[in-house]
């Protein structure tokens, strides 16, 4: 039974943003529609920094930011936590530098972003992404360890030795569930199957099948998912980093300006 308790810049695989309609219980608020929602992220992102850094121009950068943004927010915008999302944007903006977390921000609205969206899936439904979950009132998507998709759940976290086999259980930090019990995260050199095995130091080697050390910041890198930082950059010989700074180099900008 579906409950209700109280819903890159992923350009690359997000479908685009309904436009002007407003997003569910948005009332007369200045937020109401995804529009006026993505005129205020340009203006949080488009500080005077980040326009110096990137070469660009205010009115431009307001431009393909407002477009960006368009492009990020899925269906089922709504406004109730519109607020909060903006204020991390502004945040993760201010010095023209972002970590890992503030690019989850900007880029996959994670964080205070995160429950902008209801996307139309309650309790119990099948998902990939929370996004397809009502995240307006509370839903995520809760994946088990190793799995490729989950369901639509209210997580509910459980300690180290608790059951974890119900579909709404997360294990806390440095427990990983093994289907049935929060057990401890494989040390260096242990067997795994995925990252979520391993401890938060350490990585999931597909090739070898053990965890090892995440890559420190200046050695070579795929992904963010391989570095200690979660900070991959560069283009032809990516390396790890501490955060991404912007600059007219940066594939950033390319929506700065």
């Amino acid at each position: 039974m579906k409950r209700y308790a109280l819903p890159l810049f992923c350009v690359f695989s997000w479908l685009g943003c309904s436009g002007s309609q407003p997003g569910p219980g948005a009332g007369d608020d200045k937020l109401k529609t995804e529009s006026a929602f993505c005129t205020e992220w340009a203006k949080a992102a488009c500080n005077d920094g980040v326009v110096e850094a990137c070469n660009g121009t205010r009115a431009g950068c307001l431009g393909t930011q407002k477009s960006a943004c368009q492009l990020l927010v899925p269906p089922g915008y709504s406004s109730d936590e519109a607020e909060g999302c903006l204020d991390a944007v502004r945040d993760a903006y201010d010095d023209a530098r972002l970590d890992a977390e503030e690019l989850d921000i900007v880029l996959k609205l994670g964080g205070a972003c995160k429950a902008l969206v209801d996307g139309g899936r309650g309790e119990g439904q099948s998902c990939t992404s929370s996004f397809e979950c009502d995240g307006v009132n509370g839903f995520e998507c809760v994946v088990k360890a190793g799995e490729a998709g989950g369901t639509c759940q209210m997580p509910l976290v459980v300690g180290g030795g608790q059951r974890c086999s119900a579909e709404e259980a997360v294990c806390e930090a440095d427990f990983y569930c093994n289907g049935t019990n929060c057990v401890v995260r494989a040390a260096a050199d242990e067997a795994c199957t995925s990252d979520d095995v391993c401890e938060a130091a350490l990585r999931c080697d597909a090739t070898e099948g053990v965890c090892v050390p995440r890559i420190a910041n200046a050695m070579a890198c795929t992904s963010g998912d391989e570095c200690a930082s979660g900070v991959c950059i560069g283009t032809t010989n990516k390396v790890c980093a501490s955060n991404v700074v912007l600059t007219v180099e940066s594939s950033l900008c390319d929506a700065l300006r």
